[in-house]
């Protein structure tokens, strides 16, 4: 990122590389260990997402519980919406 960014990369391709190398990493695992995630765990985690800001490498400041919301959204948007959902409920119904 920061050899990107010192040839002159734009903020907003700099994002695009951050959320498909940083956050989509943090995405995948997010299902498995976000259960168990205590404060002591999430500040480390926090801390690099705002560094990065600070380095300028996405536009915003993530957090790890947005991640987590994100993701449990999707999640159960994905769920929700998908048409097996509405088969397999319509078939339990008498």
């Amino acid at each position: 990122m920061k050899l990107l960014r010192a040839q002159g990369l734009p903020v907003t391709q700099l994002n695009t590389v951050f959320q498909a190398l940083m956050l989509n990493k943090i995405r995948y695992a997010i299902p498995a260990w976000s259960g168990f995630l205590s404060m002591h765990l999430v500040s480390p985690i926090n801390g690099l997402l705002k560094r990065c800001y600070k380095y300028g490498y996405c536009l915003k400041i993530n957090t790890v519980e947005e991640v987590i919301e994100s993701a449990n959204y999707k999640c159960t948007k994905s769920t929700t919406l998908s048409p097996l959902y509405f088969a397999s409920n319509q078939a339990t119904k008498p």
